[in-house]
Protein backbone atom coordinates (compact mmCIF):
# COMPACT_ATOMS: atom_id res chain seq x y z
CA UNK A 1 0.00 0.00 0.00
CA UNK A 2 1.34 3.43 -0.93
CA UNK A 3 2.22 5.57 2.08
CA UNK A 4 0.73 9.01 2.60
CA UNK A 5 3.14 11.90 3.02
CA UNK A 6 2.39 14.41 5.78
CA UNK A 7 3.20 18.12 5.58
CA UNK A 8 2.38 21.15 7.71
CA UNK A 9 2.16 24.77 6.64
CA UNK A 10 1.68 27.99 8.59
CA UNK A 11 -0.16 30.44 6.37
CA UNK A 12 -0.88 34.08 7.12
CA UNK A 13 -3.78 35.37 5.04
CA UNK A 14 -6.55 37.91 4.82
CA UNK A 15 -10.02 36.37 4.69
CA UNK A 16 -11.05 38.44 1.72
CA UNK A 17 -13.98 36.20 0.94
CA UNK A 18 -15.83 37.55 3.99
CA UNK A 19 -15.16 41.22 3.35
CA UNK A 20 -17.36 43.33 1.02
CA UNK A 21 -15.69 44.58 -2.14
CA UNK A 22 -14.78 48.26 -1.82
CA UNK A 23 -14.38 50.55 -4.83
CA UNK A 24 -10.75 51.24 -5.61
CA UNK A 25 -9.46 54.66 -4.52
CA UNK A 26 -7.62 56.16 -7.47
CA UNK A 27 -7.00 59.54 -5.85
CA UNK A 28 -4.06 58.44 -3.73
CA UNK A 29 -0.58 57.73 -4.99
CA UNK A 30 0.62 54.11 -4.70
CA UNK A 31 4.14 53.38 -3.47
CA UNK A 32 6.74 53.12 -6.24
CA UNK A 33 7.45 49.55 -7.39
CA UNK A 34 10.82 47.89 -7.20
CA UNK A 35 12.70 48.76 -10.42
CA UNK A 36 12.58 45.80 -12.85
CA UNK A 37 15.63 44.13 -14.31
CA UNK A 38 14.89 45.69 -17.70
CA UNK A 39 14.95 49.14 -16.18
CA UNK A 40 18.43 50.48 -16.84
CA UNK A 41 19.42 54.08 -16.24
CA UNK A 42 17.25 56.90 -14.96
CA UNK A 43 13.46 56.97 -15.11
CA UNK A 44 10.87 59.69 -14.42
CA UNK A 45 10.14 60.12 -10.73
CA UNK A 46 6.84 59.03 -9.17
CA UNK A 47 4.67 62.06 -8.43
CA UNK A 48 1.34 62.50 -6.74
CA UNK A 49 -1.97 63.44 -8.30
CA UNK A 50 -5.13 61.70 -9.46
CA UNK A 51 -5.02 58.47 -11.39
CA UNK A 52 -6.11 60.02 -14.68
CA UNK A 53 -3.70 62.95 -14.34
CA UNK A 54 -0.80 60.62 -13.58
CA UNK A 55 -1.77 58.30 -16.42
CA UNK A 56 -1.83 61.15 -18.91
CA UNK A 57 1.54 62.47 -17.71
CA UNK A 58 3.16 59.04 -17.93
CA UNK A 59 1.80 58.35 -21.40
CA UNK A 60 3.13 61.70 -22.55
CA UNK A 61 6.50 60.89 -20.97
CA UNK A 62 6.61 57.59 -22.87
CA UNK A 63 5.72 59.33 -26.12
CA UNK A 64 8.46 61.90 -25.54
CA UNK A 65 10.98 59.15 -24.88
CA UNK A 66 9.85 57.35 -28.04
CA UNK A 67 10.45 60.50 -30.08
CA UNK A 68 13.94 60.70 -28.61
CA UNK A 69 15.10 57.06 -29.00
CA UNK A 70 12.60 55.53 -31.43
CA UNK A 71 11.77 51.83 -31.03
CA UNK A 72 15.27 50.97 -29.83
CA UNK A 73 15.98 49.00 -26.63
CA UNK A 74 16.57 52.37 -24.96
CA UNK A 75 12.79 52.69 -24.89
CA UNK A 76 12.38 49.60 -22.67
CA UNK A 77 12.78 51.36 -19.29
CA UNK A 78 9.97 53.79 -20.11
CA UNK A 79 7.71 50.99 -21.39
CA UNK A 80 8.29 48.81 -18.34
CA UNK A 81 7.88 51.72 -15.94
CA UNK A 82 4.45 52.54 -17.36
CA UNK A 83 3.47 48.85 -17.25
CA UNK A 84 4.49 48.57 -13.60
CA UNK A 85 2.63 51.76 -12.77
CA UNK A 86 -0.53 50.25 -14.24
CA UNK A 87 -0.01 47.16 -12.11
CA UNK A 88 0.40 49.33 -9.01
CA UNK A 89 -3.16 50.51 -9.63
CA UNK A 90 -4.42 46.98 -10.25
CA UNK A 91 -5.02 47.53 -13.97
CA UNK A 92 -3.26 44.47 -15.33
CA UNK A 93 -5.23 44.75 -18.56
CA UNK A 94 -3.51 48.04 -19.31
CA UNK A 95 -0.09 46.74 -18.29
CA UNK A 96 -0.32 43.77 -20.62
CA UNK A 97 -0.03 45.72 -23.91
CA UNK A 98 3.07 47.44 -22.51
CA UNK A 99 4.75 44.10 -21.88
CA UNK A 100 3.74 42.94 -25.36
CA UNK A 101 5.38 46.07 -26.69
CA UNK A 102 8.56 45.29 -24.74
CA UNK A 103 8.58 41.83 -26.33
CA UNK A 104 8.34 43.40 -29.80
CA UNK A 105 11.17 45.84 -29.12
CA UNK A 106 13.45 43.03 -27.93
CA UNK A 107 12.55 40.81 -30.86
CA UNK A 108 13.28 43.56 -33.38
CA UNK A 109 16.59 44.39 -31.74
CA UNK A 110 17.95 40.99 -30.74
CA UNK A 111 15.87 38.30 -32.46
CA UNK A 112 13.10 35.95 -31.43
CA UNK A 113 15.30 33.55 -29.45
CA UNK A 114 16.98 36.06 -27.13
CA UNK A 115 16.79 35.33 -23.40
CA UNK A 116 15.93 38.96 -22.70
CA UNK A 117 12.44 38.01 -23.87
CA UNK A 118 11.88 35.89 -20.78
CA UNK A 119 11.09 38.77 -18.43
CA UNK A 120 8.38 40.55 -20.46
CA UNK A 121 6.87 37.21 -21.48
CA UNK A 122 6.74 36.18 -17.83
CA UNK A 123 5.05 39.45 -16.99
CA UNK A 124 2.45 38.94 -19.71
CA UNK A 125 1.56 35.63 -18.04
CA UNK A 126 1.58 37.23 -14.59
CA UNK A 127 -0.99 39.84 -15.62
CA UNK A 128 -3.38 37.03 -16.51
CA UNK A 129 -2.62 35.20 -13.27
CA UNK A 130 -3.38 38.30 -11.21
CA UNK A 131 -6.70 38.63 -13.02
CA UNK A 132 -7.41 34.89 -12.49
CA UNK A 133 -7.80 34.73 -16.24
CA UNK A 134 -6.01 31.73 -17.71
CA UNK A 135 -6.31 32.58 -21.38
CA UNK A 136 -4.19 31.10 -24.14
CA UNK A 137 -1.86 34.10 -24.48
CA UNK A 138 -0.52 33.62 -20.96
CA UNK A 139 0.01 29.93 -21.50
CA UNK A 140 1.71 30.57 -24.83
CA UNK A 141 4.04 33.03 -23.11
CA UNK A 142 5.04 30.38 -20.55
CA UNK A 143 5.53 27.77 -23.27
CA UNK A 144 7.75 30.17 -25.15
CA UNK A 145 9.84 30.76 -22.02
CA UNK A 146 10.38 27.00 -21.73
CA UNK A 147 11.58 26.88 -25.35
CA UNK A 148 13.87 29.88 -24.88
CA UNK A 149 15.60 28.23 -21.94
CA UNK A 150 15.80 24.90 -23.78
CA UNK A 151 17.48 26.58 -26.75
CA UNK A 152 20.04 28.24 -24.50
CA UNK A 153 20.87 25.08 -22.50
CA UNK A 154 19.68 26.75 -19.28
CA UNK A 155 18.59 23.52 -17.62
CA UNK A 156 17.79 24.82 -14.13
CA UNK A 157 15.77 27.76 -15.42
CA UNK A 158 14.03 25.51 -17.92
CA UNK A 159 12.93 23.11 -15.17
CA UNK A 160 11.51 25.99 -13.11
CA UNK A 161 9.69 27.29 -16.19
CA UNK A 162 8.24 23.84 -16.87
CA UNK A 163 6.94 23.64 -13.28
CA UNK A 164 5.30 27.04 -13.63
CA UNK A 165 3.68 25.92 -16.87
CA UNK A 166 2.37 22.85 -15.04
CA UNK A 167 0.86 25.09 -12.35
CA UNK A 168 -0.93 27.08 -15.04
CA UNK A 169 -2.30 23.89 -16.60
CA UNK A 170 -3.45 22.57 -13.22
CA UNK A 171 -5.33 25.75 -12.29
CA UNK A 172 -6.89 25.68 -15.76
CA UNK A 173 -8.16 22.15 -15.04
CA UNK A 174 -5.88 20.51 -17.60
CA UNK A 175 -4.96 17.94 -14.95
CA UNK A 176 -3.56 15.16 -17.10
CA UNK A 177 -1.42 17.62 -19.02
CA UNK A 178 -0.23 19.25 -15.80
CA UNK A 179 0.88 15.92 -14.31
CA UNK A 180 2.75 15.09 -17.51
CA UNK A 181 4.44 18.49 -17.36
CA UNK A 182 5.49 18.02 -13.72
CA UNK A 183 6.78 14.55 -14.56
CA UNK A 184 8.88 16.05 -17.33
CA UNK A 185 10.28 18.61 -14.87
CA UNK A 186 11.17 15.80 -12.46
CA UNK A 187 13.12 14.01 -15.20
CA UNK A 188 14.96 17.23 -16.10
CA UNK A 189 15.96 17.83 -12.49
CA UNK A 190 17.22 14.27 -12.06
CA UNK A 191 19.21 14.45 -15.30
CA UNK A 192 20.85 17.77 -14.44
CA UNK A 193 21.75 16.44 -10.99
CA UNK A 194 23.74 13.49 -12.26
CA UNK A 195 20.94 10.96 -11.78
CA UNK A 196 20.24 11.92 -8.17
CA UNK A 197 16.64 12.75 -7.27
CA UNK A 198 17.57 15.11 -4.40
CA UNK A 199 16.98 18.28 -6.42
CA UNK A 200 13.72 16.94 -7.83
CA UNK A 201 12.55 16.06 -4.33
CA UNK A 202 13.42 19.57 -3.13
CA UNK A 203 11.36 21.10 -5.94
CA UNK A 204 8.49 18.62 -6.27
CA UNK A 205 8.60 16.36 -3.23
CA UNK A 206 5.88 18.09 -1.27
CA UNK A 207 2.49 19.62 -2.12
CA UNK A 208 2.59 23.27 -3.17
CA UNK A 209 -0.49 25.47 -3.25
CA UNK A 210 -1.24 27.01 -6.66
CA UNK A 211 -4.76 28.30 -6.03
CA UNK A 212 -6.39 29.56 -2.85
CA UNK A 213 -9.26 31.91 -2.03
CA UNK A 214 -7.26 34.29 0.14
CA UNK A 215 -4.33 36.61 -0.45
CA UNK A 216 -1.23 36.19 1.68
CA UNK A 217 -0.67 38.86 4.29
CA UNK A 218 2.84 40.23 4.98
CA UNK A 219 5.10 37.84 6.89
CA UNK A 220 5.31 38.08 10.68
CA UNK A 221 7.58 36.49 13.34
CA UNK A 222 5.34 33.42 13.14
CA UNK A 223 6.38 32.68 9.57
CA UNK A 224 6.62 29.31 7.80
CA UNK A 225 10.40 29.67 7.79
CA UNK A 226 10.46 29.69 11.59
CA UNK A 227 7.87 26.95 11.86
CA UNK A 228 6.21 28.51 14.93
CA UNK A 229 2.67 28.04 16.21
CA UNK A 230 0.59 31.23 16.31
CA UNK A 231 0.96 33.28 19.49
CA UNK A 232 -1.68 33.11 22.20
CA UNK A 233 -3.11 36.45 21.07
CA UNK A 234 -3.54 35.34 17.47
CA UNK A 235 -6.69 33.80 16.06
CA UNK A 236 -6.36 30.71 13.91
CA UNK A 237 -8.02 27.61 12.56
CA UNK A 238 -6.25 24.32 11.96
CA UNK A 239 -7.44 22.16 9.08
CA UNK A 240 -6.03 18.90 7.79
CA UNK A 241 -6.74 17.45 4.38
CA UNK A 242 -5.49 15.12 1.70
CA UNK A 243 -3.95 16.36 -1.54
CA UNK A 244 -4.68 13.79 -4.21
CA UNK A 245 -2.20 12.79 -6.94
CA UNK A 246 -4.06 15.07 -9.37
CA UNK A 247 -3.93 18.10 -7.07
CA UNK A 248 -7.41 18.10 -5.59
CA UNK A 249 -8.18 18.53 -1.89
CA UNK A 250 -10.21 15.85 -0.12
CA UNK A 251 -11.19 14.84 3.42
CA UNK A 252 -10.96 18.31 4.97
CA UNK A 253 -11.18 18.14 8.76
CA UNK A 254 -11.26 21.17 11.06
CA UNK A 255 -9.10 20.71 14.14
CA UNK A 256 -8.37 23.27 16.80
CA UNK A 257 -9.86 26.72 16.20
CA UNK A 258 -10.15 29.99 18.11
CA UNK A 259 -12.30 31.57 15.41
CA UNK A 260 -16.04 32.00 15.29
CA UNK A 261 -18.11 29.37 13.52
CA UNK A 262 -18.54 31.73 10.56
CA UNK A 263 -14.82 32.33 10.04
CA UNK A 264 -14.02 28.67 10.65
CA UNK A 265 -16.50 27.72 7.93
CA UNK A 266 -14.89 30.20 5.52
CA UNK A 267 -11.48 28.65 6.18
CA UNK A 268 -12.84 25.16 5.63
CA UNK A 269 -14.44 26.11 2.32
CA UNK A 270 -11.25 27.85 1.18
CA UNK A 271 -9.20 24.75 1.97
CA UNK A 272 -11.72 22.51 0.20
CA UNK A 273 -11.59 24.52 -3.02
CA UNK A 274 -7.82 25.06 -3.08
CA UNK A 275 -5.67 23.47 -5.76
CA UNK A 276 -2.25 22.04 -4.97
CA UNK A 277 0.64 20.88 -7.07
CA UNK A 278 0.82 17.27 -5.85
CA UNK A 279 3.80 15.75 -4.12
CA UNK A 280 6.00 13.58 -6.32
CA UNK A 281 7.87 10.44 -5.34
CA UNK A 282 10.14 8.57 -7.75
CA UNK A 283 8.81 10.73 -10.57
CA UNK A 284 5.15 9.98 -9.88
CA UNK A 285 2.46 12.02 -8.10
CA UNK A 286 1.43 10.62 -4.73
CA UNK A 287 -1.22 11.31 -2.13
CA UNK A 288 -0.10 13.58 0.71
CA UNK A 289 -1.57 14.77 4.00
CA UNK A 290 -1.40 18.50 4.73
CA UNK A 291 -2.01 20.45 7.94
CA UNK A 292 -2.87 24.12 7.40
CA UNK A 293 -2.66 26.59 10.28
CA UNK A 294 -4.78 29.48 9.07
CA UNK A 295 -4.22 32.77 10.91
CA UNK A 296 -6.94 35.38 10.59
CA UNK A 297 -6.23 38.08 13.18
CA UNK A 298 -5.33 40.67 10.51
CA UNK A 299 -8.72 40.39 8.81
CA UNK A 300 -10.97 43.50 9.04
CA UNK A 301 -14.19 42.51 10.78
CA UNK A 302 -13.12 38.94 11.50
CA UNK A 303 -14.24 39.07 15.14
Amino acid sequence: MRSTRVYAFLVIIALLGSVPVVAQDRTATPPPPTPPALLQGSAPSYKGGSYLAQKRARILALQAEEERVGQSPELLPAIVELAEWYEQWGTSGEARPMYRRAVKVIEDAYGTDDLRLVEPLSRVASTYERDHNYRSEGREALERIVHLYAASDSAAEQADAVIRLGDWQLVNNDRAEAIATYTSAWSMLVAMNGGSSSLAVAKLGRPSRVRYSFEDAPPSPTSPALGLWPAATESYTVVTFTVTPDGFVENVVVGETTNSARVTHIVRVAASTARYRPAFEDGKPVEAQVTLIQRSDAVPGWR
